[in-house]
């Protein structure tokens, strides 16, 4: 009967010795955890990372759209409220004026109001490429170079890049010194414009308009 229970007990504890074996394998489990919680966050902060790209980039198109509607909206209201200078396009003197009209447009926009203030738009550098739009107050054409002087840029020269712009009118020769030509002048512009960083130069956004003016 002894021997029974000396074999018993010698059973039980080993028994206890196989139950007890496997803990060892807590640690390989926990590695494979930590494996996969490492590699469930890389793709969690990779995926954050993409939507934030996605939606700084949406918020700079949003605001390059804003920037072009504004300069746009600034082109129509001042020729539709003034006259096309033609005058400011024949052969001026460089520097002294808007340059003359080749068959490819221009790259200024010269008006005129009815109280003979000159407007001037055209493509400059102001820091960086920039629409720039002066004007000069008097009964004479102003020299261009002065008009400079009071430049504004229409866009926001830090954060934009105008890459083209260009201006071209119909009809070619003023209407109001033509007795037979009863056409409406119009300014179509061409504008395009990029974000100044360089991670967003695929969002350039290029836009065209026509405006008549209404002084004639």
């Amino acid at each position: 009967m002894k021997k029974l229970n000396f074999a018993s007990n010698k059973m039980r504890l080993k028994l206890k010795k196989i139950q007890t074996k496997p803990s060892g394998f807590t640690l390989i489990e926990l590695l494979v955890a930590m494996v996969i919680t490492g590699i469930m966050l890389t793709l969690v902060l990779a995926s954050y990372w993409t939507f934030l790209q996605t939606q700084q980039k949406m918020a700079m198109s949003r605001e390059l759209q804003s920037e072009i509607r504004f300069a746009l909206n600034r082109f129509a209201d001042k020729v539709r409220s003034t006259s096309i200078d033609y005058e400011a396009y024949v052969a001026i003197p460089a520097g002294q004026n808007c340059a003359s009209v080749n068959a490819g447009g221009s790259k200024q926009l010269c008006l005129i109001d009815p109280n003979g203030t000159y407007y001037y738009f055209e493509h400059a550098d102001l820091d960086s490429d920039t629409v720039a739009e002066s004007f000069i107050m008097g009964s004479d054409p102003a020299s261009f170079a002065d008009a400079k002087s009071n430049a504004q840029p229409l866009l926001s020269p830090k954060k934009f890049n105008v890459t083209s712009l260009n201006f071209s009118f119909s009809p070619a020769d003023n209407p109001q010194i033509l007795a037979n030509d009863q056409m409406q002048p119009k300014v179509t512009v061409y504008i395009e414009v990029s974000p100044q960083n360089g991670a967003y130069q695929d969002l350039a956004i290029a836009s065209q308009t026509t405006i008549s003016s209404r002084q004639y």
